[in-house]
């Protein structure tokens, strides 16, 4: 909704979540799914992220520019 709202295909939106369903939803809506585990209850690494970070600091701005598809 997020994306169709902004007008952006979800291939092209990265979804920062720490929950299993927040991840799945992500994944589901085709967009790169990364797991933030800043909060102190955390889930473990999950299979259904793309991406782990320990926090926000550790994001790669890099994956913010244009792909050459």
């Amino acid at each position: 909704l997020a994306a169709e709202r902004l007008r952006v295909e979800p291939v092209r939106c990265i979804a920062l979540e720490d929950t299993p369903t927040g991840l799945a939803s992500a994944r589901a809506a085709g967009m790169l799914a990364v797991q933030v585990n800043a909060a102190s209850t955390a889930f473990p690494p999950l299979p259904e992220a793309d991406l782990v970070l320990a926090s926000l600091k550790d994001f790669d701005l890099s994956l913010l520019e244009p792909r050459q598809d």
